[in-house]
């Protein structure tokens, strides 16, 4: 199986990353956090791509497809998407340059770069300046999160990346269905990018994006910190487990056999985020034990660690936790986690 991190002609990793590698050391490591042009470099993303013609055989004549084109690697002509042609590439070195506009210009704020599925998706994360203060000791940082996709299918996106100090738990900072975020991306409050028309003159709308991280970041402090002032018992607790993993339901499996084990199975995971409400990384804290934060955030633990831990650990599964924790269902699992969450600040 291929691995979700890009391998380069050279054997080595196209990504970097500072501190403690989670991925058995591939990738880059940098004593210190980068600036823009030091993670291209490090990160090996300095390559291009480009839009180029499509063609197919009809009656042994070559016949150009005009309403799409190809997106390929210019390094090693890499098929990376089938595009319309109305579609723009954002080169890595252009979305680099937005980012540097946004975290600061020439500040060395950038923590680890890379790109998965041969250069389909890259990403870029910048630590910005101050932290949120939940309660007493517990701090969290506030990461920007850029990923742009090659193959067509994914959008310029500008992601809030919380991460719990603690315990080093990637917080979920989306409120609200999916329906709601479309909405509150239509009304500006989302950074979301289309690969069509003048790409570089929307993501040149700087002073719109900051005043968007700022009011994010802000309802998102007042949000951690009301879940950290809640106290939840037992009750509160596995209703709120069960909302964000529903039980099996007998209907969905083919026999009582495959039922029973998935009940299990259930009940094991259950066990598991039970334990780190009580006892997971930073939910010991006098002022957290107990609460709605400490209940979110063994929720999150599970999804980034334990799903992880409990099996069979190699670099091919930690590579696919990267994706799922950023960009795939554990971060939906999140997202749907703190809109629980807030629906137990509300009503109870």
């Amino acid at each position: 199986m291929a691995h979700e991190l890009t391998i380069g002609k050279d054997g080595k990793a196209e990504m970097f990353f500072t501190g403690d590698s989670p991925w058995h050391g591939l990738g880059q490591k940098l004593d210190n956090p980068a600036t823009a042009e030091e993670a291209i470099t490090a990160s090996n993303l300095g390559w291009k791509v480009e839009k180029t013609p499509i063609f197919h055989m009809i009656n042994g004549k070559t016949i150009p497809i005009e309403s799409h084109k190809a997106i390929i690697r210019e390094d090693n002509n890499k098929i990376l998407g089938v595009v319309t042609k109305q579609y723009v590439p954002l080169q890595n070195t252009d979305a680099f340059k937005f980012f540097d506009e946004i975290v600061g210009k020439g500040e060395a704020v950038y923590h680890t770069a890379g790109s998965l599925k041969e250069g389909e998706r890259i990403w870029i994360l910048a630590k910005l300046p101050n932290t949120m203060k939940i309660k007493g000791n517990d701090i969290v940082d506030k990461y920007l999160l850029l990923s742009n996709g090659h193959n067509g299918k994914n959008s310029v996106q500008v992601t809030f990346t919380p991460i719990r100090v603690v315990c080093s738990n990637t917080l979920s900072a989306a409120f609200g269905s999916r329906r709601k975020q479309r909405e509150e991306m239509e009304n500006g409050n989302l950074v979301q990018i289309m690969h069509k028309g003048d790409v570089i003159t929307k993501l040149n709308n700087v002073s719109q994006i900051l005043g968007i991280i700022k009011n994010r970041y802000e309802l998102l402090e007042t949000t951690y910190q009301n879940m950290a002032n809640k106290q939840i018992g037992s009750d509160i607790l596995n209703t709120y487990i069960e909302n964000v993993f529903p039980k099996p339901e007998l209907k969905k499996y083919r026999d009582d056999q495959s039922y029973e084990k998935a009940l299990n199975k259930h009940k094991d995971m259950k066990i598991q985020i039970v334990s780190l409400f009580e006892k997971g990384r930073g939910n010991d804290l006098p002022e957290i034990k107990g609460t709605l934060w400490a209940g979110y955030n063994a929720i999150v633990e599970y999804v980034d660690y334990k799903k992880i831990v409990n099996r069979e650990v190699d670099t091919n599964r930690q590579l696919k936790n990267l994706n799922n924790i950023w960009f795939s269902q554990g971060m939906q699992t999140k997202e749907f986690a703190l809109q629980e969450a807030e629906k137990i600040l509300v009503s109870n």
